[in-house]
């Protein structure tokens, strides 16, 4: 027993009994899994013809609103005798006027679901401000819950490799009452250049200090602990002209600032009589120093004589026909100061894009996400990842006043679903809660192939159509994060959040399982990110979003480091390092399951390592765990227990309302049944789902086999 309500803006609200609409030619009901996420969807479609007063509302509402894009609701109630009241809802749709046919009696149609599940799955891909206060239909929302998370310096090492130019030259040096000292500059042919901030000068003579004139060398932007090395000092000094009779030779190294520089020579020939040219021939000197920001490094050769003087200057020397330069480095393990960044933890993040989108302020239910202090029992296996974007972390027109500083974080629900997928393999459904909200459900695969809930013994069934599933069969594994680690320095082949791909050992298929996303992990842009706030200029990654994994700190959060980690290797200061919860080897084991299932009857069951990019060779151990985990490791899958087997049945029979409102109520579990000959079965419902037609009582199966040791 059926009972309809038509809702349109203009003409009104008009209840129809079932003997108006003259034929249902079809009222199918279909439960399903979505093709790309394994969650459970709920869809109904009726084809309804309509005379009589049915067909003039529709036909009125058609014409004198918008055409087209008239919107006609339609609530479908059925009668249950057993409830209070006897008519209940059970079908909100809207009317496809795309499917509009008009004859002098009757209109048909067709209804198409409405509701938060439509609304969802038809703007996953739209952009969302996340604190933003408006949903879609303008409607309020409560302020997002945004937390001042506390970014530690990721120790960054910064190179500087250079020789000096075989450029010789002669000057000629004008003494003053008999006496002077003159100071020569190099200019320097980088090879490797990340100290930045620096001057280059052509050789020459200067009667003043490199001090007093501020002409620094380098000057530092990022403090740390600096390594001076000078692999080979090698200069020659010869007087070819003049009266000079003694010199002071002197190659100087000084750092720090003005009125507080300390000197390092690293030559000193001493007050000498002129008895032929100067040779500095010396190897392998080392300074280890500790800078500060704004402190000044000055490299240069202090020369003194009493006399005018021609000079001849080399900053190299000859051996035999070779011609040895001389060579500067600088290793500089930095450390950038300590930020905070406004940041949105990955539950929240989520719940503003649904908010958002279905107008509805409680829609999001999420225990992998979940946290205790927003409600849950205890934290979730992700829930501790924080979202923000380059701009926030570079802390970009900060000053500005909230809504000025272009700093808004946007992102899409599809963004976030394929960055969750990547690291938990989720899935998402739909369910009503106690207050009878329909919500969005993400939790991992497994509590969508629940094996422990028969959902129902369906008995002995007929014309049992059974068939592989093709497209669930792999021989390719790609897991990781796609954002290039491009910030032009040596780190870069330090990191170790990048792309993984492994090979499976089946033949007969092309599938490849990629689960990858555009999130940016990576500690090193994380960092380079940070340390563009000493900039104004625009950085490639400014409005690209960041994840990072957080601790607890008091009632805040701050970036996590090593904690919980008993041994890191192969990267370079693993103290400092970011994200090592959600490195490409540990998050792959969460797909361990899905990848077996095209294994089970395979004679090899090990994925083997065959492609990383950066850093692949790290490795970690947890607290309290005795298995190190290196990202180039190959894996057993032995002993993994599969969620489903590869293989789909299907078949039709006769199903009661009743029946079908029970799969409705838990359409998660499995289903028993037999075939003719006594064999048992049982599978899940599969992404064709299970269609039932109300007007035959018959219900088409397509479910795929449950895994069973």
């Amino acid at each position: 027993m059926l009972r309809i309500q038509l809702i349109n803006r203009v003409i009104g609200s008009r209840v129809l009994e079932l003997a108006d609409p003259i034929d249902i030619n079809s009222l199918t009901q279909t439960i399903k899994r979505s093709s790309e996420f394994g969650g459970i969807m709920y869809e109904m479609i009726l084809d309804l013809e309509f005379i009589k007063d049915g067909r003039d509302f529709v036909k009125r509402a058609y014409e004198e609103d918008a055409g087209i894009d008239t919107v006609t609701i339609v609530n479908l109630y059925e009668y249950n005798p057993n409830s209070r009241p006897h008519w209940v809802l059970g079908f909100t749709g809207q009317i496809n006027y795309n499917r509009y046919e008009l004859t002098e009696t009757t209109v048909t149609v067709n209804i198409e679901q409405t509701g938060v599940q439509r609304r969802v799955l038809n703007m996953m891909e739209i952009d969302v401000d996340l604190e933003t206060t408006e949903s879609e239909d303008g409607s309020s929302l409560p302020p997002q819950n945004t937390q001042d998370v506390l970014y530690h310096s990721k120790k960054i090492l910064l190179q500087f490799k250079a020789e000096i130019p075989d450029e010789e030259q002669e000057f000629y040096l004008d003494t003053v009452d008999g006496a002077d000292t003159w100071w020569f500059q190099f200019p320097f042919t980088a090879t490797y250049d990340e100290i930045e901030v620096r001057q280059d000068y052509p050789m020459g003579p200067s009667e003043f200090s490199p001090m007093e004139v501020f002409k620094y060398n380098w000057r530092i932007q990022v403090g740390g602990e600096y390594k001076i090395k000078i692999p080979k000092l090698a200069m020659y000094f010869q007087k070819v002209g003049g009266n000079a009779t003694n010199w002071f030779v002197a190659v100087e190294l000084v750092y720090g600032r003005p009125n507080n520089y300390t000197t390092v020579q690293l030559y000193n020939s001493g007050e000498i009589v002129i008895t032929g040219p100067i040779i500095i021939d010396q190897d392998n000197f080392e300074l280890d120093v500790t800078l500060e920001p704004g402190d000044e490094i000055f490299f240069f050769v202090r020369f003194f004589c009493n006399i005018d003087i021609n000079l001849l200057v080399r900053p190299f020397i000859f051996d035999g026909p070779a011609i040895i330069k001389t060579t500067f480095e600088i290793d500089a393990e930095t450390l950038f100061p300590e930020s905070i960044a406004k940041t949105i933890l990955i539950h929240e993040a989520f719940e503003r894009c649904l908010q958002y989108i279905t107008n509805q302020v409680v829609v999001f239910k999420s225990t992998i996400l979940g946290r205790t202090d927003i409600g849950y029992d205890e934290d979730g296996e992700f829930a501790l990842i924080g979202i923000t974007n380059g701009n926030r972390l570079r802390r970009k027109n900060a000053n500005l006043p909230a809504g000025q500083r272009g700093d808004n974080i946007f992102t899409s629900l599809d963004f976030l679903l394929k960055f969750v997928n990547t690291l938990a393999c989720v899935d998402f459904g739909f369910e009503v809660d106690e207050e009878n909200r329909t919500i969005f459900v993400l939790e991992k695969k497994e509590y969508f192939f629940d094996k422990t809930t028969r959902i129902l013994s369906l008995g002995q069934v007929r014309d049992i159509k059974k068939r592989l599933i093709p497209k669930r069969f792999y021989n390719k594994f790609e897991i990781g994060y796609n954002e290039k680690i491009d910030v032009d320095q040596i780190n870069s082949i330090d990191e170790f959040n990048t792309i993984r791909r492994y090979t499976i050992p089946v033949i007969n298929t092309k599938n490849q399982l990629i689960v990858t996303t555009d999130m940016v992990t990576a500690g090193y842009l994380i960092e380079n990110q940070r340390r563009l706030s000493i900039t104004t200029e625009d950085g490639k990654n400014d409005d690209s979003l960041f994840a990072v994994v957080l601790v607890r700190d008091g009632e805040g959060y701050k970036t996590k480091k090593d904690e919980g980690y008993s041994e890191i290797t192969n990267v370079l200061f693993p103290d400092t390092g970011y994200n090592y919860d959600i490195s490409p080897a540990r998050i792959a084991k969460n797909w361990f399951k899905v990848i077996a299932a095209s294994l089970i009857r395979s004679n090899r069951k090990t994925i083997r390592f065959a492609f990383g990019t950066v850093n692949y060779i790290m490795t970690t151990k947890e607290d309290g765990s005795t298995v190190v985990l290196a990202e180039n490791d190959s894996f057993d899958l032995t002993n993994i227990e599969p969620i489903w087997d590869n293989e789909d049945y299907e078949f039709e029979r006769p199903t009661t309302l009743e029946e079908w409102n029970i799969i409705r109520s838990n359409p998660r579990g499995y289903f028993e049944f037999e075939d003719r000959f006594g064999n048992k079965f049982e599978g899940f419902i599969s992404d064709q789902g299970i269609e039932y037609d109300r007007t035959q009582g018959i219900a088409t199966f397509n479910l795929m086999r449950t895994y069973r040791p």
